[in-house]
């Protein structure tokens, strides 16, 4: 579950601030909003490559269902996307704003700020997943999906797809940045591996 940057961590609380009154908002609102802070941020950026950059952005956001599409020209966060808007609030040191705020950034600060203290209590009342239990757990999960997809005539296992998967299966006993890290110390001691793919990275496990 790769960490947002901070300008993919302002697009969604963009989006979840816009939408929260009809349930979606306009691209075009959202990348009017994001572009504010670009330009703020970087006098240099040019207007082409401000909306190339927020272009980008969208799409990736798209690619780990981060964001989804309810009608043409729409989006809206999803619950995956709620998620990692929240790690990464929690998580970020570096300066979030460039420009001035108005009621609805703030309200979904405060809805996130909700959110993470209810999340928190949540773990802080069960016992996390050790490392071992992690690998045997997400191996498992790996096989099992090796296995359908082979039944299927291709394998092809993303590995935002995956993550996203054993944390929503597992959110009780995990956090996000718990899962994170797991993945990190395994891809370290060579279990699995990872390789570029058309959407997103392909997952590998060793043999």
């Amino acid at each position: 579950m790769d960490a947002l940057s901070v300008d993919e961590t302002l697009y969604l609380l963009y989006t979840l601030a816009y939408s929260r009154d009809e349930g979606s908002v306009t691209k075009g609102s959202v990348a009017s909003l994001v572009e504010r802070d670009l330009k703020a941020k970087s006098n240099k950026s040019t207007k082409q490559a401000t909306r190339e950059e927020i272009s980008r952005i969208s799409d990736a956001l798209l690619d780990r269902k981060l964001i989804d599409l309810p009608k043409r020209g729409r989006i809206l966060v999803t619950k995956a996307g709620t998620h990692s808007l929240i790690s990464s609030l929690r998580a970020t040191s570096n300066p979030l704003f460039y420009a001035p705020k108005g009621e609805k950034i703030l309200n979904t600060l405060v809805h996130c700020i909700k959110l993470t203290a209810a999340d928190s209590a949540m773990h802080s009342d069960t016992e996390m997943m050790n490392f071992e239990t992690f690998r045997e757990k997400f191996k498992q999960m790996y096989y099992e999906e090796r296995r359908k997809q082979e039944m299927e005539g291709i394998v092809v296992i993303y590995k935002s797809n995956l993550l996203d998967k054993f944390y929503k299966a597992n959110r009780h006993s995990i956090s996000v940045e718990l899962v994170s890290e797991y993945f990190d110390e395994l891809r370290t001691i060579g279990e699995i591996s990872v390789s570029k793919g058309e959407k997103d990275e392909l997952l590998h496990w060793a043999e």
